[in-house]
């Protein structure tokens, strides 16, 4: 309030809004800079103590209470929703939602709070809405309420932003009776994204894609890459290929391998083409590196596809200098060497420098 008291006092000192208009003032540019400073000054404590007033008020008052916020999350909400939206909320209604999810979804009262305050506008759907998208996911998905709070977390409640008729059910229907997908409580639980894409428009063209591009034989190919890496759906065509292309030429994969490669493996698909395969592939066929050919490189990530996925800086190398130091080549080595703990690996490697035989 003092800062406002001072405003106003170098205001009244300056000439009257009248005296502008009606002659031009002559007077110092500096006067004329400082009455502009004065009432940007004077508007802004103004629009704050608007703002301040109606974070205040009975209304959020009680919806602050009510869900156990404090006036930093009211602000986020309120920013995030814009004034106007966050002032029509319909606190009675936010006061049972929350109290819904708390109650019969078995969420803990910090997880309603974070949820609400990263997505306010749930708090400004139907309860009617609410509980029937809430039971679709625990009577038709499967999910139990624990399973259910957990989803919402990921989601940050944008599950309950799709209509069950239109988008939720279909999306259910495709993954379970189309591609014969038997994870999809888990996909539902872990990837609630995939219920921001349509049916018609990204699933099932994209199912066509992996089976077309990859040559698929089996309905149950595309059920299991489904089941392993949902984001395969939602990566764009682009991406996708340009891994493809880069795999088979670098280890020479045949279709059939490229084939059974990516369904055993398709999060291979998720690592980044230039921060992690390119990387490790060249190191692994550097003769400064592991020294693999690529027939060798072919048969070690057919027999371990995670083998690319592991840290070239914190595993893959640390290892293989290791091992070049003790007079080890990569490839008289188990293939699934990488996959061992630290103490595997020191285990293995004590017992192949003290006794002479490469063995498991």
């Amino acid at each position: 309030m003092r800062a406002l008291e001072a405003v106003l006092a170098l205001l009244s000192l300056l000439p009257t809004s009248a005296s502008f208009v009606q002659k031009p003032y002559s007077g110092d540019r500096h006067l004329r800079q400082l009455s502009s400073i004065c009432f940007a000054a004077a508007d802004g404590i103004s629009t704050q103590l608007e703002s301040e007033v109606n974070i205040q008020s009975p209304k959020m008052a009680r919806l602050t209470s009510a869900l156990g916020l404090d006036p930093e999350e009211v602000k986020k909400m309120s920013k995030s929703m814009g004034e106007a939206r966050f002032q029509r909320l319909d606190t009675v209604n936010a006061r049972h939602l929350g109290l819904f999810f708390r109650d019969e979804m078995s969420m803990s009262e910090e997880q309603v709070r974070r949820m609400i305050v990263k997505r306010p506008g749930i708090l400004s759907y139907r309860r009617e809405n609410v509980k029937k998208t809430a039971h679709f996911f625990v009577h038709e998905v499967g999910l139990s309420t624990e399973e259910f709070a957990s989803m919402m977390e990921v989601s940050r409640g944008n599950a309950l932003t799709h209509s069950v008729d239109r988008r939720l059910r279909p999306v259910l229907d495709f993954f379970r009776d189309e591609i014969g997908c038997s994870k999809f409580k888990w996909i539902a639980r872990r990837y609630p994204q995939i219920f921001s894409h349509g049916v018609d428009e990204v699933l099932r063209p994209r199912a066509q894609f992996l089976h077309d591009r990859l040559d698929l034989k089996r309905r149950s190919d595309v059920s299991q890459i489904a089941s392993k890496f949902p984001p395969i759906f939602w990566l764009s065509e682009e991406n996708l290929l340009s891994k493809i292309d880069f795999l088979r030429t670098a280890m020479a994969l045949k279709e059939d391998e490229m084939r059974d490669l990516l369904v055993t493996y398709p999060q291979i698909l998720g690592l980044s083409l230039e921060g992690n395969l390119i990387p490790t592939v060249a190191f692994l066929l550097d003769e400064d590196g592991a020294g693999l050919t690529r027939e060798q490189l072919n048969y070690f990530v057919l027999y371990q596809p995670a083998l690319v996925a592991y840290s070239l800086a914190n595993r893959i190398r640390p290892r293989i200098e290791r091992m070049s130091a003790c007079g080890i080549s990569l490839s008289y080595s188990p293939p699934g060497i990488m996959s061992y703990t630290n103490s595997q690996f020191d285990e293995w490697l004590e017992m192949q420098t003290t006794s002479w035989s490469i063995s498991n």
